[in-house]
């Protein structure tokens, strides 16, 4: 175990800051969400989306229709 260890170890700073940019993309669409009116029209990373009609909650849905919890993803990218 101590030799997997060690074998891993020059990667986990490349790790960390691949997690850290995830979760700050993740928190920068939650943002972007979250200042766009309910049923208005954002986009996040070239993909229009249109915000959900709770105004408390983070939800938007794509151009397929498929319905996105932005703050659950957001959660999610901290945590991992």
């Amino acid at each position: 175990m101590d030799q997997r260890t060690q074998e891993r170890l020059p990667v986990l700073e490349a790790f960390a800051r691949a997690a850290a940019d995830h979760h700050r993309l993740r928190v920068t669409h939650l943002e972007i969400a979250r200042a766009t009116p309910p049923g208005d029209r954002f986009t996040l990373d070239g993909a229009p989306y249109i915000r959900g009609a709770n105004p408390a909650g983070a939800a938007a849905r794509d151009e397929q229709g498929r319905l996105v919890h932005l703050d659950r993803t957001e959660h999610r990218a901290f945590w991992a």
